[in-house]
């Protein structure tokens, strides 16, 4: 080995594991869901809406460092750019999961399925050869189209 200090292949997948824990778990499960919704329903309805945001905003954090570290230690660089521009897929992984960007309506296995997509796609586009301006296209075109699909779908199930 070359001495750098890469983690194995499992330790990617925790904080889709982690999450899918907390949606299992029922203390944290139904209130991110109703703040999410309904953030003064669920204040009305005794949920402690601060409460439950700081300690979402905590665990973001951790992650947040927690992929920091991961990312440093794949790429063998600590910049603040190194990163750069992965904001949009994460975004494009998330729709594609079937999170509502209304808030209150998401999965951790569909946010999952979303991002197999996505790394699929961006595989699929890199062996082709497409250069990374295009690819960018590519992704606002799935997005766009899962957008539309869902709202298609969304009207027809409330009628």
């Amino acid at each position: 080995m070359d001495g750098s200090a890469a983690l194995p292949g499992p330790a990617p997948a925790f904080p889709p594991g982690a999450g899918y824990a907390r949606d299992a778990g029922p203390r944290l499960s139904q209130g991110p869901y109703a703040i999410g919704a309904n953030p003064q329903a669920a204040r009305l309805s005794g949920i402690n809406t601060v409460g439950i945001i700081g300690l979402l905003y905590v665990i973001v954090a951790l992650f947040a460092g927690l992929s920091g570290i991961l990312q440093t230690s794949r790429v063998g660089l600590a910049a603040p750019n190194v990163a750069k521009g992965l904001e949009f897929d994460v975004i494009v992984a998330i729709i594609l999961g079937g999170t509502a960007m209304t808030g209150g309506v998401g999965s951790t296995i569909g946010m999952l399925l979303g991002a197999l997509v996505v790394c699929f796609a961006s595989n699929g586009l890199i062996l082709l050869g497409i250069p990374f301006y295009y690819q960018s296209i590519a992704y606002g075109v799935i997005l766009i189209g899962s957008l539309m699909l869902n709202q298609r779908f969304t009207v027809v199930g409330r009628a």
